[in-house]
């Protein structure tokens, strides 16, 4: 049968590996005139071919990419019967800020485990991404593994990857308040973002990220409400330590969020400190804040944009605790 013109296909296309042989003119490099094929590339055991479910029209909402013919599909399904593939029978598709992102897995367990942690991130995105990644049964096992950092880890590099170059993005947690004004609690890693988000979302705002904030030019904010991780040695197994906003019972966040305020976290060990906000010159903080963004180089006029979004938050400011529950009334 005569290979159909591939086009490209479905978010939950996956590329396999099958048992063409070299000599089979379907072989990378060769289609037979002389030209590269584009859907098909060396693999370990003769060469990959594309994967196409049935359509989703989710997944072709979510990436605009075109829909496979009846005869691309036939052709696929009759090559991919060459190896014996056997299809994923669970998929998830996971919001992440600019990217969709699907996993596959045969193991319904993994699977109801990530829509539990990743509840608020689940489901089909309001607004177009620019790409899609599919992560296979393999990776999505090795990623779900131990206690779900990894994943976490994956998801917050692709939001990174999709937002570079058009969005500002601090190292930082996110609390909403019910206008959808943000508050941005910068810090180092374990300078107790996480802590900060869970303490203050159950009680007086709305969750938006513990790590990643991504700010458009325009000031609005992109939430991404990750599952919170805690390193807490009582804890029970994994499940306990990477656990769901929900969980937490966090707020939620409002539909339109914005920065307002950006606040470097300086927890002290004294208890006798006074909560307190100092205000922090700009140099200064510039020169602590450049170090916890991501990616800030290769955006437009970088200097500019953030001197921007610090001048409309009416500069930054040191937030001097000892305990993170008692500034709830000096944040609000």
């Amino acid at each position: 049968m005569a290979q159909p013109a591939l086009r490209p296909v479905l978010l939950d296309a996956r590329t396999y590996s099958v048992g063409v042989p070299r000599s089979d003119p379907r072989y990378a490099g060769h289609n037979g005139r002389g030209t590269a094929s584009p859907r098909l590339r060396p693999g370990r055991r003769g060469c990959s071919v594309p994967i196409s479910r049935e359509p989703d029209s989710s997944a072709v909402e979510m990436t605009g990419m075109a829909e496979p013919s009846s005869e691309q599909r036939h052709w696929i399904r009759q090559t991919c019967g060459m190896g014996g593939v056997s299809m994923p029978t669970n998929r998830v598709h996971i919001d992440v800020p600019g990217v969709a992102v699907v996993l596959e897995s045969d193991d319904t367990a993994e699977m109801d485990d990530v829509r539990r942690a990743w509840a608020r991130c689940i489901g089909t995105p309001a607004e177009p991404r620019t790409h899609g990644v599919v992560l296979g049964p393999e990776e999505t096992a090795r990623l779900t593994s131990g206690d779900g950092q990894a994943l976490a880890m994956r998801l917050t590099s692709e939001a990174i990857k999709a937002s570079r170059g058009r969005c500002l993005m601090l190292h930082a947690a996110g609390l909403a308040a019910s206008d959808g004004a943000v508050i941005a609690l910068v810090g180092t890693s374990g300078a107790g973002k996480t802590t900060a988000a869970a303490r203050l979302a159950a009680a007086d705002f709305g969750y938006v990220t513990d790590e990643l904030l991504i700010v458009d030019l325009d000031g609005r904010v992109t939430p991404f409400p990750r599952p919170l991780f805690s390193d807490d040695a009582g804890s029970g197994g994994p499940e306990d330590r990477w656990r769901s906003p929900n969980d937490h019972g966090l707020g939620a966040c409002p539909p339109k969020t914005f920065l307002s305020r950006i606040l470097l976290l300086s927890r002290s060990p004294d208890v006798s400190t006074d909560v307190r906000l100092e205000p922090v010159p700009l140099i200064d903080g510039l020169l602590e804040l450049i170090p916890r963004t991501s990616s800030l180089a290769v955006l437009p006029q970088p200097l500019h944009h953030l001197c921007q979004a610090v001048e409309a938050c009416g500069g930054i400011q040191r937030l001097v605790y000892t305990e993170i529950h008692e500034t709830a009334g000096v944040l609000e």
